[in-house]
This record gives structure tokens, sequence and C-alpha cells, in this order.
């Protein structure tokens, strides 16, 4: 029994040091600008776009180029941007400038097609509904328990989900991505567009 648990752990080691090398691998080959539009100055921003990043700390974990996405929330009257981010320390308001300095390494920014102020005030309604929440660790699949846990991407899906737009490009099991909704995934949506962000 024993012998038979260690080929077990084996294969499982080999098998997540393989993913690893094959999503490192594809991030260093995928051009994050291919589909990439116009430029937009971070000044730019309005409600409810999503500006995903490749973080420095998460190279290959994570499937697909991009690891880690937050929602632009507003500009304050002192000019200070703030975002909403799902990440260890939960659901929180953070600025922007903070959380770009923290994590960036490539970012963009994705905007939803024929948007109107209604559609962003209600997607961000939504984000706000999800304040104070956890943030979840079970990226492999998604609303396991959304009344209490949300991982980034999954807080941004949610969120344009019950307004009516299903940003997850693969809704069902699919690999590399398993049941989740990957960062990656709302990159390949069709419902968004996507621009170049100007420092």
């Amino acid at each position: 029994m024993k012998e038979r648990t260690k080929q077990i752990f084996t294969w499982i080691l080999i098998i997540i040091i393989t993913l690893y090398i094959i999503n490192v691998t594809y991030k260093r080959t995928f051009n994050p600008h291919a589909d990439v539009g116009e430029e937009l100055a971070w000044d730019e921003l309005q409600p409810a776009d999503i500006i995903l990043i490749q973080e420095r700390w998460i190279i290959g974990w994570i499937p697909g180029f991009w690891s880690h996405t937050v929602i632009f929330d507003s500009y304050d009257q002192n000019g200070t941007g703030w975002v909403i981010e799902s990440k260890y320390d939960g659901i929180r308001k953070k600025p922007l400038k903070e959380v770009l300095e923290y994590w960036g390494r490539e970012k963009i920014i994705l905007r939803l097609k024929n948007t109107t102020p209604e559609i962003q005030s209600k997607i961000m309604n939504e984000v706000y509904s999800h304040l104070g929440k956890n943030f979840s660790y079970l990226w492999l699949g998604k609303e396991q328990n959304p009344d209490k846990f949300l991982y980034c991407s999954e807080l941004i899906w949610k969120a344009y989900k019950d307004v009516g737009y299903d940003l997850d490009v693969n809704p069902g099991w699919k690999w590399p991505y398993f049941n989740s909704v990957a960062p990656q995934e709302i990159y390949d949506s069709p419902l968004t567009n996507k621009y170049y962000t100007i420092e």
C-alpha cells in the first residue's frame, strides 16, 4: 500500500511540474498585445473597466498569460483612482496605483463593448455587494461558495454575469482551466474591447 501511495504521489508531482513548465513556456511566447486596439491612458478609465495583470510572483501557477484581475471603480476628488480587488486579504477597495505597483508587469484594460453608464453602474453594484468577503483559494472551479469566497477573476466574472454578460469564454470544463474562470479566459472573451495602457 505504501508503494502504491508513493507511485501516485510521484505521478501527481510529475503532472504538476509538467503543467508548470508548459504554462511558463506559454507565458513567454504569448503576445499580450496581438488583439489590442487603441491606447488608453489611466485617467481615461471608466467604472467597470477590467484590468488584467501578469503578476511578478505567480509566473506559472495560474493557467494562461494573465494571472490577476481587478476592476476599476472610480477617481475621487483628489484624482486618486480606486479599484476593487480579491486577494488573500479579501475583497477590498484599494488605490489603483498601489495595486499596479505591487503586481504589475504586463497590464491591459478590457472594456465591455457598447457599454453605457447604466450598465457600468449595474456591474459595479454587483461588485459592491461582494465587498468584505473572503478570497477563495479554490480556483479550479467557480461559484463554489460565492456568498463567502470569490477569487479575483471569479469576482469580475460573477458581477458581469449577474448583469447578463458571461465573460467566461470556456463556460464548462476546459483544459487547462478546469471548471474555473481564469483571467486569460476573460481576456479571450469576444464581449470586450482591449486597450494598451499608457503609463
